[in-house]
């Protein structure tokens, strides 16, 4: 953990060796990098690796990573004109240290007792003041939040994921989230008790045990017992997870369970699942993993097996977005086809065939559209509710008698104004709501137009790939 920078919000920890002795790692020959399972592997990282963590700094508005620092410890001391000629790269120097920058512009940066630094979009000059902090650093730097996380993962959890947010969100975004959320206003507890609750929350933590299968467990974490939260966890924490557009399906099948301090839920976990959580991270190992085919493949001509395994990761990236084709969430929508054009764009493509490499970044840049699609349905929805609401509050006036008197000529009254008040709130979410299906309903059936061209393409790809027909 020394390794890791003082700025880091995000980690996640994974213990490689405990995952390939489990029963799932050893009955799809996750331990051996060129059989054809290997692409299918959990972590893809090498199998000489033991422990492995990426520090990241995320943008907490969208999940967006500002640096990424991977720290990967092998079981064999590294020789940097070794590394660069398996992963094809070429020799570097990064603060005073030989380093081997990747074809995608990564560093790795080989450190005392056989750790390897990964480093990725951040300038050079931080780069290097990272790998001289690292050099002299005699213990961890990052939130003691994170370190317990990452010291989680081990035996029989492997992986760990964490993020913290402690300190990170103003009290007036605090008491928004508790106002906009349906669940918690409509609660008997006060927005007080519930903004102070909030106030005290840590982060959250998902582990992963891989035996046979995969078991997760989300915790929400809070500095005391959150108490007030606990008899509604589970919708709570999905409520949550929806609105920030990183809900599972399968969390909707996970069941509550008691941890100190926080609010959990848990169950079974598929792979699916679990790479699209690590993508939350960027997770993306495939620079630091060895090609079969060696340095002189490329100088020549491309090989079927990079091409092959490309098209194989591409079209499982694509059909994971399946689950959530037509979610009525524009949240979810952009959040997972975000992602997955990102981790397309992510890919190695060493040793690929051109033709097959260019159709992989086009269906990169067709879900890139798909998010656009939604974003601009989002904006809509907003604009035209903006325009069409009420105010908050109308008041209507009028004069009515409150005394009467009798006159010779008749019978009289005074009169005195009258001011009642209409409370529009209600109605407007309704019609906000109302607006926002509509657009998500659009925007659904344009996003399904372009996921048939784009399926077209997975197929072309699959075909040039020499891939088995899909279903």
């Amino acid at each position: 953990m020394t390794l890791l920078p003082e700025s880091t919000n995000a980690v996640l920890a994974i213990d490689v060796a405990a995952i390939l002795e489990s029963p799932l790692a050893k009955s799809n020959h996750w331990s051996e990098p060129f059989d054809p399972k290997f692409a299918e592997q959990l972590t893809r990282l090498p199998p000489d690796a033991q422990r492995f963590v990426l520090a990241t700094e995320l943008g907490l508005d969208h999940l967006e990573p500002v640096w990424e620092f991977a720290a990967l410890k092998v079981n064999h001391a590294v020789d940097v004109e070794t590394l660069r000629a398996d992963i094809d790269g070429r020799v570097d120097s990064l603060a005073g240290k030989r380093a081997v920058r990747t074809e995608r512009e990564s560093v790795i940066v080989p450190f005392r007792d056989n750790r390897l630094g990964l480093i990725r979009i951040a300038p050079r000059a931080w780069a290097a003041l990272q790998v001289r902090h690292a050099e002299t650093r005699s213990a961890p730097c990052i939130a003691p939040f994170l370190a317990d996380a990452v010291v989680r993962a081990g035996g029989q959890t492997q992986i760990v994921i964490a993020l913290n947010v402690e300190d990170a969100l103003p009290m007036e975004v605090v008491r928004n989230t508790i106002a906009r959320s349906t669940l918690l206003a409509n609660s008997e507890v006060a927005l007080d008790a519930l903004a102070e609750t909030f106030s005290s929350l840590q982060g959250f933590v998902l582990t992963v045990q891989v035996t046979d299968s995969m078991h997760g467990k989300l915790e929400m974490v809070f500095r005391n017992p959150p108490s007030l939260l606990s008899k509604f966890s589970k919708p709570l924490m999905l409520d949550l997870l929806a609105s920030a557009g990183s809900s599972l399906p399968e969390f909707y099948q996970w069941q509550p369970s008691q941890v100190d301090n926080a609010l959990a839920i848990e169950g079974e976990l598929s792979i699916d699942g679990l790479r699209k959580l690590l993508s939350l991270l960027h997770y993306d190992v495939s620079d630091m993993v060895r090609s079969p085919e060696g340095t002189l493949a490329r100088a020549t001509k491309p090989v079927p097996h990079a091409s092959a395994e490309y098209a194989k990761r591409v079209t499982r990236i694509v059909d994971s977005l399946k689950a959530v084709a037509n979610d009525n969430s524009f949240a979810t929508q952009v959040l997972w086809t975000d992602r997955a054009a990102k981790s397309i764009m992510r890919l190695s493509t060493r040793n690929v065939q051109p033709e097959i490499a260019d159709l992989g970044t086009q269906i990169a840049y067709e879900l890139s559209d798909i998010v656009s699609i939604f974003h601009n349905a989002e904006n809509t929805a907003v604009m035209e509710s903006s325009a069409q609401a009420k105010p908050a509050i109308q008041w209507h006036s009028r004069l009515v008698p409150y005394e009467g008197y009798r006159t010779p000529y008749g019978v009289y009254f005074r009169y005195m104004p009258l001011s009642v008040a209409s409370v529009n709130v209600g109605e407007n979410l309704q019609h906000r709501e109302r607006i926002e299906m509509a657009e998500l309903s659009k925007a659904n059936q344009r996003a399904t137009e372009k996921f048939y061209e784009i399926q077209k393409k997975v197929d072309e790809l699959g075909r040039q790939a020499e891939l088995p027909k899909r279903d």
